[in-house]
């Protein structure tokens, strides 16, 4: 077996021939030129963010990178396996794997759970990754000098290795860092924003609405009960019904029907959060109503409404459970006004973002259209350069036939000349 680096420059029948003139005997060659180990995801063209090239990104960076191995910055729902710096020489490719792939079906469930359209990773974030990464790279052998598979030859950059123990990379990828990415909803997801009303969860959740609004739909129906009482009793007896109590039963019926529609239907927010403004207004109304008759000395009370209720000890307990239930419906309205600054924000940015897209595709054509009339004008001028040649080609046939035929005239002068002076000599040799 030789090893040489010499070039090859002729293979013979049976040797090979370098180029030092040395003549190698083989009965066989294998072509085996190794790994572009530097070439990532090559030939693939993959477009991020505004149309950027991944690799014209990389190139400018001076190597490939890539958060954690997996994500790259401006390159939205993009998950490399195997990626830069996740390469190890001492220790498993397949756990390494497998870490990737929990980080990435990680990193991917608010998107399954339609909370999100794209995850991308911010760009400090995988600065801050890769600044770890070669610090510590510094210090280890596969940084000491020598020129290797993992070392991009220009800037001299590895762009390979993973420098800690696996355990270490498992436990850096088991929690993703949520701070460290960007979530966004597209137009579609900012409707599903809007609109999904009973399935998120925590402060804006169905426990803490279904909890509110069970709330309310009691406290309504006791207070109805306490003041329709003294409604009853004024029918029965043919009394003349105070109008605040009909005021008060009409706002609990109101409220009761809106927390009975809330539990079967889902209602836009904007309508959401004013109606519950409007009916905090009324309860707040109620209260301050009832209040400013019955929270006070009984011998200050007016003698109508003494006589209109048959307990003040009641009137008094339904304006407490009305305070209550103002309360419950300020929140409410707290909640719905909290909920559509958020779906604005949201509506806001996924308009910025669809702009941006929508101007990215642009160039992207405008680019191409470019790409195209270049590449026209281009096979026009190769082809005028093939009609020239053609031409030429043909004017240089035509210029041999035309030799030939001329040649072909004097030899054939020649050949009759000779039979005439043939002749010539047998007819004086006759005579």
């Amino acid at each position: 077996m030789l090893l040489t680096k010499d070039a090859i420059v002729k293979i013979g029948p049976d040797y090979v021939e370098t180029r030092e003139a040395e003549r190698i005997p083989a009965d066989a060659i294998i072509y085996a030129t190794g790994f572009q180990t530097q070439k990532w995801l090559f030939p693939m063209k993959i477009r991020g963010v505004d149309g950027k090239d991944l690799h014209d990104v990389w190139d400018a960076s001076g190597g490939a990178e890539a958060y954690k191995g997996t994500v790259v910055s401006d390159f939205p729902n993009f998950f490399i396996l195997y990626g830069p710096n996740a390469a190890t020489g001492h220790h498993s490719v397949i756990l390494h794997s497998e870490c990737q792939i929990n980080f990435s079906c990680r990193l991917l469930r608010p998107g399954l759970k339609g909370n999100t359209d794209s995850i991308m990773v911010k760009p400090e974030a995988q600065r801050r990754d890769l600044s770890w990464v070669h610090e510590k790279l510094q210090h280890l052998v596969f940084n000491s000098g020598c020129q290797s598979w993992w070392m991009d030859p220009v800037p001299k950059k590895n762009t390979f290795i993973y420098t800690d123990p696996m355990y270490k990379y498992w436990l850096r990828t088991i929690f993703p860092r949520w701070s460290d990415f960007t979530l966004r909803k597209s137009e579609k997801m900012k409707y599903q924003a809007i609109d999904q009303y009973w399935h998120r969860r925590g402060p804006f959740g169905v426990i803490s609405r279904a909890t509110l609004r069970t709330l309310q739909f009691v406290f309504a129906i006791v207070i109805a009960a306490l003041y329709g009482v003294d409604l009853a009793h004024a029918s029965k007896h043919h009394l003349h019904g105070q109008t605040e109590w009909i005021y008060a039963e009409f706002v609990v019926a109101l409220s009761a029907i809106t927390c009975a529609v809330h539990c079967f239907a889902t209602i836009v927010h904007v309508a959401w959060v004013t109606w519950d403004t409007v009916l905090f207004v009324l309860w707040m109304a109620q209260v301050g109503v009832f209040g400013n008759i019955y929270i006070r000395h009984d011998s200050d009370i007016q003698q109508p409404y003494v006589e209109a209720t048959q307990s003040i000890t009641r009137m008094r307990a339904a304006i407490c459970i009305g305070l209550i239930n103002m309360l419950l419906w300020l929140l409410t309205t707290v909640l719905g006004v909290t909920w559509c600054i958020r779906t604005r924000k949201v509506t806001r940015r996924t308009d910025k973002d669809e702009q941006e897209q929508a101007q990215a595709l642009q160039r992207l054509r405008e680019e191409d259209i470019e790409t195209g009339i270049t590449v026209s004008e281009k096979t026009k001028k190769d082809k005028k350069i093939e009609s020239s040649e053609d031409s030429n080609a043909r004017d240089e046939k035509k210029g041999l036939r035309n030799i030939s035929e001329s040649h072909d005239d004097k030899k054939d002068s020649k050949l009759f000349d000779v039979s005439l002076n043939e002749e010539k000599k047998r007819n004086s040799v006759t005579m």
